[in-house]
């Protein structure tokens, strides 16, 4: 056993030469400089805030639809609906009841978010009930809006507790066909500025 335990540690320095350049034909030092300089360029993939790639995603639609009305397009229209978007989320504050089978999601904002509040909020209430079924009621208030979803089902009031205000606000597919139809001009519910 102690023979062959010399054996191998007298291998030990010839093995680490096998690696070497100069036995194996290649030179590791060489072929990493070559990878260095011969990296593939890197191009980003984000065009910036999320309200701007919004933007340039539907421009690119609509400059592949060859059926796009230009004089109907309205960008500016879109843009106005995404910084709705983005104030209602980031600005505005929300409390929440929940009575029997009311939940009730009160609004706040100051005066930089109450229009924002005021447009979105009733905007949407009309959708969860056409896509989710559940029973909505929108009203304006003085600082906001106010949100009340009637459910009897036990699995939609645990749902509706778990997403609180501004999941039930990002529910839906209609999002994205929400913003092209904007960007076409077409007639969509109110979101007027």
């Amino acid at each position: 056993m102690k023979h062959i335990v010399t054996c191998l540690l007298l291998t030990l320095p010839t093995a680490g030469f096998a690696q070497s350049p100069s036995t194996d034909g290649m030179d590791h030092a060489k072929h990493m400089e070559q990878d260095a300089n011969q990296q593939v360029a890197i191009v980003p993939t984000e065009v910036g805030q999320s309200a701007f790639a919004a933007i340039g995603e539907i421009v690119e639609i609509l400059m592949q639809d060859p059926k796009t009305d230009w004089s109907k397009v309205n960008i500016t229209a879109l843009r106005d609906h995404l910084v709705d978007m983005n104030t209602l989320t980031t600005q505005a504050s929300v409390d929440t009841q929940i009575l029997d089978q009311d939940i009730i999601f009160t609004v706040d904002g100051d005066a930089d978010s109450i229009g924002a509040i005021q447009r979105m909020v009733p905007a949407h209430s009309g959708v969860l009930t056409t896509e989710y079924n559940w029973k909505t009621k929108a009203e304006i208030t003085d600082t906001g809006a106010q949100l009340i979803i009637t459910t009897t089902n036990p699995k939609d009031a645990a749902l509706l507790r778990g997403l609180g205000f501004f999941g039930i606000m990002a529910l839906g597919s209609h999002h994205q066909p929400h913003h092209i139809a904007i960007a076409r001009g077409q007639s969509v519910h109110s979101h007027d500025h």
